[in-house]
């Protein structure tokens, strides 16, 4: 029994009535052996729809889902990207440099700021563009199998990452014949 709670993990995305992402009885089943993650009708007993993410993707996948409610910083997904994807400034992501670099730059925008702290700020944020640029790439490809499930993948400016509702026209689920259990 072990293995079967080791492999799965359940996501009902759900906190109360009015704070959730999936309708009652509805979850994301996330299969860490095959990377997929599969949408779930408990009550209707059928399987809606799955996506198979990559080996890269799915870890990303995983703990978007286990922050949700809370974001997710930047400090928890840069050291997620695959070996190939970082290159010299990634590298960098890894020190307590970057921390500080991030907290300076959550700190901006006070009342009182001297132009002296708007300056290192900016600065900041010069340096962390090209960190955080191939983990935008990573959500980005993440994001197309998310929206199989009505759910993106927003930044939280100056922290990380948060699931949402897809918003928009485009947001429904595609129309897709379920599969009885």
């Amino acid at each position: 029994m072990d293995l079967l709670r080791d492999r799965y993990r359940n996501f009902s995305l759900r906190v109360s009535e009015t704070n959730h992402l999936l309708p009652e009885g509805q979850e994301l089943v996330a299969d860490r052996f095959s990377g997929s993650v599969t949408f779930v009708d408990w009550k209707g007993e059928q399987f809606i729809t799955s996506c198979r993410f990559s080996d890269t993707q799915f870890p990303v996948i995983l703990i978007l889902l286990e922050s949700w409610p809370n974001y997710t910083p930047y400090e928890a997904l840069l050291p997620l990207l695959d070996e190939e994807l970082k290159d010299q400034e990634v590298e960098e992501a890894e020190s307590a440099e970057l921390t500080v670099k991030f907290a300076r730059i959550r700190e901006s925008g006070r009342p009182g700021e001297s132009e002296e702290q708007k300056r290192r700020i900016e600065e900041a944020r010069k340096e962390v563009e090209p960190i955080l640029r191939p983990l935008r790439d990573l959500l980005e490809d993440c994001q197309m199998g998310l929206s199989e499930f009505g759910l993106s993948i927003r930044a939280v400016l100056d922290y990380g990452y948060l699931l949402t509702r897809s918003g928009g026209a485009n947001s429904k689920r595609r129309a897709r014949q379920p599969t009885p259990f």
